[in-house]
C-alpha cells in the first residue's frame, strides 16, 4: 500500500487502537511501546518500509507515532494505562471493551476535534488582528 510517490501508507491511529487492544487481551501481561510496535507491524502484515518510515525530519517513525496516539484513544477510554515510563497494562474495563466501543469513542473523538477545529477558523476568521482575518479577503486565500 503507497502513495502515488511510492510513499508507504500506514492505518491511522483509529484503525490500530483496536488490534493494540486485542494483543494486549492477549498477552495479559505488562507490554512496551516497543515490544507492542513489533506486535502490531506483525499483525497488521506491515511491512519493512512501512514500519521504518520516519515522521518527517525526526528519528521517529510514523508507526511509533500513531501507535503513540492509538495508546492515548485507549487511555482515555480506560481501557489501558500507564504502569511506567513506555510500560502499559490493559484494565478490567479495558478486557470488557469491544471493538464497537473502541469505534465508538474514537468517531466521538475525531469528530469533537473537526467542531474545534472548525471553531478555530472561525474565531481566526473573525478576528482582525489575524493575518487574513475579519472581513479583509485576499484574493486566492481561503482562510
Amino acid at each position: 500500500m503507497a502513495d502515488l510517490d511510492n510513499t508507504p501508507k500506514l492505518p491511522s491511529h483509529h484503525h490500530m487502537a483496536w488490534p493494540t487492544l486485542v494483543i494486549m487481551k492477549r498477552l495479559n501481561r505488562p507490554v512496551t511501546n516497543r515490544e507492542l510496535n513489533h506486535l502490531i507491524a506483525t499483525e497488521l502484515g506491515l511491512s519493512d518500509a512501512q514500519v521504518s518510515l520516519k515522521r518527517g525530519t525526526t528519528s521517529r517513525t510514523v508507526l511509533d507515532y500513531r501507535l503513540a496516539w492509538s495508546r492515548t484513544l485507549l487511555r482515555g477510554m480506560g481501557a489501558i494505562e500507564k504502569v511506567a515510563p513506555a510500560l502499559w497494562v490493559i484494565t478490567d474495563k479495558g478486557r470488557l471493551v469491544s471493538e464497537k466501543d473502541v469505534t465508538a469513542v474514537s468517531n466521538t473523538m475525531l469528530r469533537k476535534f473537526v467542531e474545534r477545529e472548525a471553531q478555530r477558523r472561525e474565531a481566526r476568521r473573525s478576528d482582525p488582528s489575524f493575518p487574513y482575518g475579519g472581513n479583509s479577503r485576499i484574493e486566492g486565500h481561503e482562510g
